[in-house]
Order: C-alpha cells, then sequence, then structure tokens
C-alpha cells in the first residue's frame, strides 16, 4: 500500500470514483463547494480547501480562475499505475517491445 493510501485509510477522507465535475462554487478566489455527478446522484463536496490534481486544471478552469496555457494543443493526460512488476526482467520488456514494433 502506497503512503496516500495509508493516509486516506487514516483520516476521514470518503473516495468517490467515477465522478465527474460539473460546476464550482467561489467566494472571490476561493473556492468552497463542488458539484459532482456521480453513478449514485448528484453530490455536493463542500471544504476549506481543495487540491486541482485533474491534470488538465479542470477545477481552476470551472472555477473561471487565471490559468496559464501551453502555446501548442495537449491532448489530456495519461497516467497509471504498475504494480507487482518484476522490473528486473528488462529482457522480458524488449522482447514485448520487438515483438509488437510496427515500422513507420
Amino acid at each position: 500500500m502506497r503512503w496516500v493510501e495509508r493516509q486516506v485509510l487514516a483520516t476521514d477522507i470518503m473516495p468517490v470514483t467515477g465522478a465527474v465535475l460539473r460546476a464550482v462554487e467561489r467566494d472571490d478566489r476561493r473556492i468552497t463547494a463542488l458539484h459532482l455527478a456521480t453513478r449514485w446522484g448528484d453530490l455536493t463536496v463542500t471544504a476549506d480547501s481543495f487540491v486541482d490534481a485533474s491534470g488538465d486544471a479542470v477545477l481552476s478552469w470551472l472555477a473561471g480562475l487565471d490559468l496559464q496555457q501551453a502555446d501548442a494543443d495537449i491532448h489530456g493526460t495519461i497516467m497509471a499505475v504498475f504494480e507487482g512488476v518484476d522490473t528486473d526482467q528488462s529482457d522480458a520488456a524488449g522482447d514485448l517491445s520487438r515483438s509488437h514494433a510496427r515500422p513507420r
């Protein structure tokens, strides 16, 4: 178990997976509430502070805050967590990449 997972279990945090952020409430520049859609229905989350860990600043954007944007288009963020992978077997990864490589 990673540090962040242990912290979530040890605190009063309720993970809500699969939620879609639909709207944001704010008081001046302070975000005060998030309005989410979940498969169980709509959910409003209030807190003293929020962290935008979306990868594409969706919380800040929906709040109407100033954003810095790249000159070139960036089409999403791809992240993954791989657990229990034996990284000492680097030859297997080489074999896999060679067997699935396609000429351009």
